[in-house]
C-alpha cells in the first residue's frame, strides 16, 4: 500500500535532499576578502573581486549523490509490493547520504583555497535530517514485513 506512514518519511526525506541541493551548504571566507562566496551543491557562488575559487568538478559530485538518494527515495516509494526490496533501498539512499558527508568533509578539508575558511550552513544539516526520515522508513517497511509474515505463519 502507498498511503503508509513510511511513504510519508519517504516523501519528507526526498524534499530535504531536494532542498539541500537549492540552498547554500556553506560560507567561504578569506582573510583579504570582505564579501563572502557561498558554496552550493556544484558550484560556488563568488561576488565580483573576491578571490576565492573551487574548482567545481569537485563540488559535483555533492550535487549527484543528493540527487541521487531522492531519486532512489522516490524509487523506493513505488517498489511497495516488495517490502525486501524497499529495506534495502533505504538503506542505499543512507549510504548515499553518508557519502555525501564524506565528500563535503574531504572538500571542506583539502580542496578549499589558501587563506579560506568553510562556515557550514542550515542546509548541511538537511541531510543529516533525510538520514533520519530514511531510517524511520526502513523501521516501518520492517515492521510492516514482520506483520505479515507473523499473519502468514496464522493461515
Amino acid at each position: 500500500m502507498i498511503q503508509r506512514i513510511q511513504t510519508l518519511f519517504l516523501l519528507l526525506g526526498i524534499v530535504a535532499c531536494l532542498v539541500c541541493v537549492c540552498f547554500p551548504i556553506a560560507e567561504l571566507r578569506g582573510e583579504g576578502v570582505t564579501i563572502p562566496a557561498l558554496m552550493y551543491n556544484g558550484c560556488v557562488v563568488a561576488e565580483q573581486g573576491s578571490s576565492l575559487a573551487v574548482a567545481s568538478a569537485v563540488l559535483i559530485p555533492l550535487f549527484a549523490l543528493l540527487v541521487l538518494a531522492a531519486a532512489v527515495g522516490l524509487w523506493t516509494i513505488f517498489t511497495y509490493k516488495h517490502r525486501p526490496r524497499q529495506m534495502k533501498l533505504c538503506m542505499y539512499a543512507i549510504c548515499l547520504l553518508v557519502v555525501w558527508y564524506a565528500t563535503l568533509a574531504f572538500v571542506a578539508l583539502t580542496q578549499m583555497p589558501e587563506g579560506a575558511t568553510f562556515h557550514p550552513l542550515f542546509a548541511t544539516a538537511l541531510p543529516l535530517l533525510a538520514i533520519c526520515l530514511f531510517a524511520l522508513a526502513r523501521r516501518s517497511i520492517h515492521k510492516d514485513e514482520q506483520l505479515v509474515r507473523s499473519a502468514d505463519r496464522i493461515r
